[in-house]
């Protein structure tokens, strides 16, 4: 398999992943359907280095820290830790992407609204806290996606091909000292198609790094700052996987 990096001047990202051949054109698999769509419930660091950097004494972050939170400027706000609001904007984007891609796409509520999936016993708070998963709220966290629970669903719906999504929202830095420096937003999506016998047709990685960076004070960053980079990426991921799921 042919790996590839690609850099979108336009979005200011950084694109990486493996070509793939794609599952076929938007007729041969529509109508489609987002059956699943996690992520991390909080937005995690992602960096390398950071085992090392934290058995330092981060001195220079703790004092430019409380430097900031003595100005009156707002440059550093509270961190973002909370995916929520990040996956929402990510299952828009996804169900916008493959519509523009010309796939019939079934509304969430004809999906979600099935007796297979609301019977399902994978509905389960308890599940989403152990797994540290978050979703949007009018999907379930599944512990597992079985081929009875797809089977079912697609006699419901009339579903050809349904999509499992989980999604990785990460801060990564570039340079500095500890989390002092400055950071850039990582993407990751890992996609399971099915098909209407519940088969798994093909499964996607993709990974976007954003291009552009933002300053970070001893681990706190400008959340709306962040959230731009963070929409930039999804949108980039997002796109990439589509392209790599039709032709």
């Amino acid at each position: 398999m042919k790996c590839f990096i690609v850099i979108l001047s336009s979005a200011m990202l950084l694109l990486a992943g493996c070509a793939t051949t794609p599952v076929g054109n938007a007729a041969s698999v529509s109508p489609v359907g987002i059956v699943s769509i996690v992520s991390n419930d909080s937005v995690e660091w992602n960096d390398a280095r950071q085992e090392e950097r934290n058995s330092q004494k981060d001195l220079l972050g703790l004092f430019v820290k409380g430097a900031a939170k003595n100005s009156n400027d707002g440059e550093f706000t509270s961190l973002f830790s909370g995916a929520d609001e990040l996956i929402t904007f990510a299952e828009k984007v996804m169900r916008d992407k493959l519509s523009l891609k010309g796939l019939v796409v079934m509304e969430p509520s004809r999906v979600l609204g099935t007796v297979a999936y609301q019977n399902s016993d994978n509905n389960n708070r308890l599940i989403q806290l152990l797994n540290m998963k978050t979703t949007p709220k009018e999907y379930h966290v599944l512990n597992a996606i079985d081929r009875r629970l797809i089977q079912s669903i697609a006699t419901e719906t009339g579903l050809n091909h349904q999509l499992a999504f989980d999604f990785a929202f990460k801060t990564e830095m570039t340079n500095g000292l500890g989390r002092t420096g400055s950071c850039k937003a990582q993407v990751r999506i890992v996609a399971t198609i099915y098909d209407k016998d519940g088969k798994v047709v093909a499964r996607r990685n993709v990974c976007v790094t954003s291009k552009d960076h933002i300053g970070v004070v001893a681990g706190v960053y400008n959340v709306p700052e962040m959230k731009r980079l963070f929409d930039d990426a999804i949108n980039a991921a997002c796109q990439s996987f589509v392209d790599s799921y039709v032709a």
